[in-house]
């Protein structure tokens, strides 16, 4: 059985703000992510982890994109969050680069075709940023069982470090200033599922590799 790792989006607050209403209305879809997620065998091997990587790479890639276009001229500390450079500094230490497209992970473009406004672009921050809090758990893995650092490997999934749960804050404060109307709460939540959808297509793809 494999051990369970949180992919979370967690956060705090009263029940009626909108970070809140988005982590209610998500966790379903969440739910099911973390049931598909066979992180025994992602975190087997070096190998399977920058399979892992290569796949990762491409959704962080479209996400960047939506996320710089729909929010980089309000979002002011946008460009310090962890993103799909980080995965490709990790990737050159296993001197790996992108997989083909077509072969590992085709249902995002150069975009994601979902994210068609702010309010969306904020339910794919969402679970973005959201998965930094998991991922310290995965982080601590790969430093036991493969021997990685931020240094060597790790950077994306050790993420902020210390410095994660205050930066989900930011993210949380962001979340609720924008989506300051039930209409936009209402196509973050219809964003943010789709896009934990498309991460457990991801970890399927990387479980048939």
């Amino acid at each position: 059985m494999s051990k369970s790792v949180s992919y979370s989006t967690e956060g705090e607050g009263q029940n009626t703000a909108p970070h809140a209403i988005l982590k209610h209305a998500t966790a379903r879809a969440h739910t099911e992510l973390e049931a598909r997620a066979d992180w025994d065998m992602v975190l087997s091997s070096k190998e399977a982890y920058a399979n892992l990587l290569q796949r990762l790479l491409f959704l962080n890639e479209a996400a960047d994109q939506s996320l710089d276009r729909w929010l980089g001229g309000s979002v002011a500390w946008l460009h310090e969050r962890r993103n799909a450079a980080w995965i490709r500094e990790d990737l050159r230490h296993f001197n790996s680069g992108p997989a083909s497209h077509d072969s590992c992970f085709s249902t995002t473009g150069a975009t994601l075709e979902h994210v068609n406004s702010r309010a969306a672009a904020v339910g794919v921050l969402y679970v973005m940023e959201g998965s930094s809090l998991g991922a310290m758990v995965i982080a601590q893995r790969l430093n036991v069982d493969l021997e990685l650092t931020a240094t060597s490997g790790a950077k994306y999934f050790c993420g902020y470090g210390h410095n994660t749960r205050k930066i989900w804050k930011r993210t949380v404060s962001t979340i609720d200033a924008v989506l300051s109307q039930e209409q936009l709460i209402d196509e973050a939540i219809t964003s943010a599922n789709e896009t934990f959808d498309l991460h457990r297509e991801l970890l399927e793809d990387c479980a048939h590799a």
